[in-house]
């Protein structure tokens, strides 16, 4: 597994774009634009792809970090069992997440969301928040 600066930079450049150009254009879209239901859902696909892109991303670039850490010597030392380690660490990071909403309000709303299985149908949203 080969790690290098050039690589980071690179997830980098892929995180910042996901987190400005994309994130921003949706976000500005959702506010100021006039849509229908239909496209208002076509939206929030849009953003939760762009936001699993963004973690894929951010995953991968604290294995490279992992990998790029020096050694007291000051140099990096990527050994296969470091390389393990980092594919460990991924696999770790892949692990279903957990969110802390920092509303009260959206968490009293929303939460329930978050133990569910995603949405794949208007009566399966409609239906979600009836019950809610």
């Amino acid at each position: 597994m080969a790690a290098s600066p050039y690589l980071l930079e690179e997830i980098t450049t892929k995180i910042s774009q996901e987190d400005g150009t994309v994130l921003q254009d949706l976000l500005h879209t959702i506010e100021l634009g006039d849509y229908r239901a239909y496209e208002g859902l076509a939206l929030l696909k849009d953003l939760r792809a762009s936001r699993k892109k963004r973690r894929y991303y951010k995953d991968r670039q604290q294995v490279v970090n992992y990998l790029l850490t020096k050694t007291n010597a000051g140099q990096v030392n990527t050994t296969s069992d470091k390389a393990q380690v980092a594919l460990t660490k991924l696999g770790d990071l892949q692990i279903e997440r957990n969110y802390k909403y920092r509303n009260s309000g959206l968490q009293a709303k929303y939460a329930k969301l978050l133990g569910k299985q995603p949405v794949q149908s208007w009566v399966q949203l409609f239906t979600r928040l009836r019950k809610g």
